[in-house]
């Protein structure tokens, strides 16, 4: 009897011991799995490019190679992200670039340039729920704005546009891809029939941490069959973090061309810092 008493209050010592340790693993580790939390609602905010959020984007694009002497140019990208309430099941999301550009000699007799290029906005009907994919489409326009003829292509131009995003666990990924044809502008300028690719892809660790590649791929039908295409391959990371109360994500990524065009640069780095704001 003895023997068994003892066996029971062991046992029961053990499904304490068992029980306190199972609550302090728990206590412990909820705040991981709440910060864990919050970076995943983060990611889904800030890494999806046709989120319905308010957020600025400053994205510098430095291309390698570039120019008559194989110089360094800068495109810098301030992209605006903002959403519009259409009633209860759509939303138009607006995304509008205004690049800046620091760019070397191109042609003899032109020197470097520093100024504004040509603005491009684009907008996305969305359904506001969907059980798949988040799909967007609509209008996309760019506008002759360049301060320089060098900066900007002369023309205006308009086209569709398409985004589909799936974001699935710890994954974020799909395409945002338009078609541009110049309907006007600087009758001395070559017209315009491009199309542009980008793919998404992101992959998010705790702690805001995550790793991504989005590569714009192009293709200009007006040139060559052989000088049709840009093709990026490459990737980064980057990290979703707080300073303040100001929710902020920076990210770098390189790209090599395997497919390029005779004035494109050979490789490049994407640097980014955003900016979310309350909707």
């Amino acid at each position: 009897m003895k023997n068994k008493d003892s066996r029971i209050k062991n046992c029961i010592r053990a499904y304490v011991v068992i029980l306190a340790t199972s609550i302090l693993g728990v206590a412990i580790a909820a705040p991981c799995f709440a910060e864990e939390t919050i970076f995943r609602e983060l990611a889904r905010k800030m890494q999806n490019p046709v989120s319905d959020q308010v957020s600025i984007t400053l994205e510098d694009n430095i291309n390698f190679g570039v120019g008559l002497n194989d110089d360094v140019q800068h495109i810098l990208d301030v992209n605006s992200l903002y959403s519009f309430n259409l009633g209860d099941n759509w939303n138009l999301v607006n995304s509008t670039f205004v690049p800046v550009l620091n760019q070397p000699e191109l042609i003899p007799g032109t020197g470097n340039q520093f100024g504004l290029g040509d603005i491009t906005s684009s907008f996305f009907f969305m359904p506001r729920s969907s059980r798949f994919a988040i799909f967007g489409i609509g209008p996309i326009a760019s506008f002759p704005t360049a301060s320089d003829e060098t900066l900007g292509l002369g023309k205006w131009r308009v086209g569709p546009a398409v985004a589909v995003i799936s974001m699935p666990g710890r994954w974020i990924f799909g395409v945002v891809a338009s078609h541009l044809w110049s309907v006007g502008g600087d009758s001395n300028r070559e017209n315009i029939n491009s199309i542009s690719i980008n793919p998404v892809l992101f992959y998010n660790f705790p702690s805001g941490w995550y790793m991504v590649s989005t590569p714009t791929i192009s293709a200009d039908w007006t040139a060559d069959s052989v000088d049709h295409w840009i093709v990026p391959v490459g990737g980064g990371f980057g990290k979703i973090f707080k300073i303040g109360k100001q929710e902020m994500n920076a990210s770098v990524q390189a790209f090599y061309n395997v497919e390029q065009t005779a004035a494109a640069e050979d490789w490049s780095l994407n640097l980014q810092l955003q900016f979310l704001f309350p909707n």
